[in-house]
């Protein structure tokens, strides 16, 4: 008699929490968004919008870091414009919710 197996298990996990202590400044070439990393993220994704509280419906921009770290650099910003960011942690089970927007104009410098 073949029984029917017990397949999968509850993978159980949760997405990362929510990246923190967001921050943007200029630098020679682009925006500079840093923030505090929290643990189980696999990724870290940036969103930006010229639109106040756009969380993530935003541009995202992926930062390419294989350490992860918790910062990347924006290029390709219009200048004389303000910008809003936020940045999400993902991992294989999901991903944050938005951190805490932070806005910043941009200009060249």
């Amino acid at each position: 008699m073949n029984g029917c197996g017990g397949g999968g298990g509850g993978g159980g996990g949760t997405a990362p929490e929510t990246p923190w202590n967001v921050s943007a400044s200029l630098v020679d070439g682009g925006v500079s968004v840093s923030w505090t990393g929290v643990n189980n993220a696999t990724a870290y994704h940036v969103y930006y919008s010229r639109t106040p509280d756009s969380g993530t419906t935003g541009t995202r921009f992926t930062p390419t870091h294989p350490e992860l770290q918790p910062h990347t650099i924006v290029t390709g910003l219009e200048n004389y414009k303000s910008y809003y960011f936020v940045v999400t942690a993902s991992n294989k089970h999901g991903e944050s919710a938005p951190s805490s927007e932070v806005r910043l104009f941009h200009r060249s410098v």
